[in-house]
């Protein structure tokens, strides 16, 4: 009976040692994931200026056309050929 009972408790004790040695080395991997990757994200500042100077150039090789949505008063939809021509 207490053989099987210290045969139990090492057994629980192993698996508990295995356990939290199984978590650190998951952890220690995802750490080094984290430093090899690096964001795809880029960040940028744009003032309305440089959008519309950069989109006019756009829009002199590519016909495009510009909805204005958001929550509004009126119905009518506003819809343009030129960035330029929004006043926003």
């Amino acid at each position: 009976m207490q053989q099987t009972l210290f045969i139990v408790i090492l057994a629980v004790v192993i698996a508990f040692v295995l356990a939290f040695r199984w978590k650190k080395k998951a952890e220690n991997k995802m750490d080094n994931m984290s430093l090899k990757y690096k964001s795809k994200q880029q960040i940028f500042l744009l003032t309305k200026a440089y959008i519309v100077k950069m989109m006019t150039v756009v829009e002199r090789k590519i016909p495009i056309k510009y909805t204005l949505l958001g929550a509004f008063k009126q119905e009518a939809i506003r819809r343009e050929n030129t960035i330029s021509n929004f006043s926003i």
